[in-house]
Parts: structure tokens; C-alpha cells; sequence
């Protein structure tokens, strides 16, 4: 999916893109929606709101749990696990910042979500539900992941692209507690690796 990408943002012309992957799509009146915080500002990036959607029935979710304004970068960095799509994002980030996607086979857009936060001076939550995110169990980010330390390797990214510790526990909590640990268990690890990893992530 990385590879697809980075042709489509060399394609674009406009002045934002959105990211939609293959099974999801946007609500109709999406882009109408985002234009109209665009007037006479100037932002990096917008995020919002998203329905799962699971067959015929949709389920609305807050995409961070956050009132509708500015965020800084620092507390939206400590925070991101959506990847690229619900994002409204400025095509420049990319450019000006050499920001490319990876070509992974999972989780490729978390890493770049971090970079294009890291990069970004002026972020917008808004409390817009436009993103129709459909629940397909035989997707890429539901099959068995390969590198179990995936997210080991995120929280790297994430200390290495930030000087601000005050929400950096936020991401220990994030990456190396919950995320690491559901993907052990999603790649049926042994319950004394997972023992040991606990314990040596506490020391």
C-alpha cells in the first residue's frame, strides 16, 4: 500500500490530500465538510471522525477524545495510532519534509503519521463523522503481523522525532504495554515470552 501511495501524492495536484483505503470510503458531502475550515487558515493537518461500519450497521467513533480546536503536535504525537486516513493533510508535509511511505506490509501509515505530526505547525481536531471505516477481517491490518516489535519500533520514532517528554507516557502506555501485547497475542506468543517482555519493559 506504501508504494501506491507515494505514486498517488506524486499525481496529486491539489493542495491537500485524503487518504481512503481500499474497503473504506467517505461520507458524500466529506469534502464540502473540511473546506469549510480552510477558509482564510492555514493548517498542516485536519483530523476527524470516523464510523465503523460492520455489514449494514455503522457505529460512530471519536477518532481522539478531544474537543473541536487546535492541538498541539506534541499531545497529538503522544496519542496517533490512525495512520494517514481520517486526516486531511497539507501535500507540502510531504515534499518539503522527504516524507515517503515505507514499503511494509503493515503499519507503514502510523510511521508516516508520526513524521507528518512531527512536521506540522498548525493541527486541527474538528467533530465531523465523514470517514466510513468498514470492519473486514481478511484485511492487511487484521492479518498476522510478521515483526511482533513493530511498535518497539514506533516508540523509537516517536522519541527520535520529539524533544517534549511531557506526554511521553502516553506512548509507553501506547506502543510498549497495550499495542505490543495485543499483537503477541494476535501472533500467539507464548505466555512466558510475553512474562518476559513484561518484566523487562518494567525495568
Amino acid at each position: 500500500p506504501g508504494v501506491a501511495r507515494n505514486i498517488g501524492i506524486k499525481h496529486a495536484k491539489g493542495e491537500y490530500v485524503i487518504f481512503i483505503d481500499a474497503d473504506d470510503w467517505i461520507e458524500k458531502d466529506a469534502l464540502m465538510k473540511l473546506d469549510k475550515y480552510l477558509l482564510g487558515k492555514e493548517y498542516d493537518l485536519i483530523c476527524f471522525d470516523y464510523y465503523k461500519v460492520f455489514n449494514n450497521k455503522k457505529q460512530i467513533n471519536k477518532s481522539y477524545f478531544f474537543p473541536y480546536g487546535e492541538l498541539s503536535p506534541s499531545k497529538l504525537l503522544s496519542i496517533c495510532n490512525n495512520g494517514v486516513t481520517r486526516k486531511l493533510i497539507k501535500k507540502e508535509l510531504f515534499q518539503n519534509n522527504k516524507i515517503e511511505f515505507p514499503k511494509w506490509r503493515n503499519g507503514e501509515d502510523i510511521y508516516v503519521e508520526i513524521k507528518l505530526i512531527s512536521s506540522s505547525k498548525r493541527i486541527l481536531y474538528v467533530n465531523e463523522t465523514i470517514y466510513n471505516y468498514f470492519q473486514n477481517i481478511n484485511s492487511l491490518s487484521n492479518s498476522k503481523v510478521q515483526d511482533i516489535y513493530f511498535y518497539n519500533k514506533l516508540f523509537n520514532l516517536y522519541c527520535s522525532n520529539t524533544d517534549d517528554n511531557k506526554y511521553l507516557q502516553n506512548r509507553v502506555a501506547l506502543d510498549l504495554y497495550y499495542n505490543t501485547i495485543t499483537l503477541f497475542l494476535k501472533n500467539k506468543v507464548n505466555c512466558k515470552e510475553i512474562k518476559k517482555y513484561i518484566q523487562t519493559t518494567n525495568e
